[in-house]
């Protein structure tokens, strides 16, 4: 089981799920988030990271998404499995999201 954390600590290729928000969330953050589709229980996929570690690019509802580490701080989530496309590309829906839990997990 895993649990929750902050979106800054998912690694590049990873993906998981969002849970929620952060309790000091500003207001108008939170509904910038919830008009951006992060919202709790979607699947998101850490695609990679400025060169110098911001921004972040995230794949979310099939589209990329940028977001500030600051941003991305307030985010929680939960991981749920790995990317690893060249161990099991079926595993994959069209978006590169994973589709099902590894059997290992």
């Amino acid at each position: 089981m895993s649990r929750p954390r902050r979106l800054t600590q998912l690694d590049d290729g990873a993906a998981a799920v969002v849970t929620g928000y952060d309790a000091s969330i500003p207001e108008s953050r939170r509904e910038r988030f919830e008009d951006l589709g992060l919202l709790p229980n979607t699947p998101i996929l850490r695609e990679r990271t400025a060169p110098f570690g911001d921004p972040l690019l995230f794949r979310v509802r099939g589209s990329l998404l940028c977001l500030r580490r600051s941003d991305a701080e307030f985010i929680r989530i939960h991981t749920r499995f790995e990317r690893e496309p060249a161990a099991h590309p079926a595993a994959l829906d069209s978006e590169g999201i994973p589709s099902a839990l590894p059997a290992s997990a």
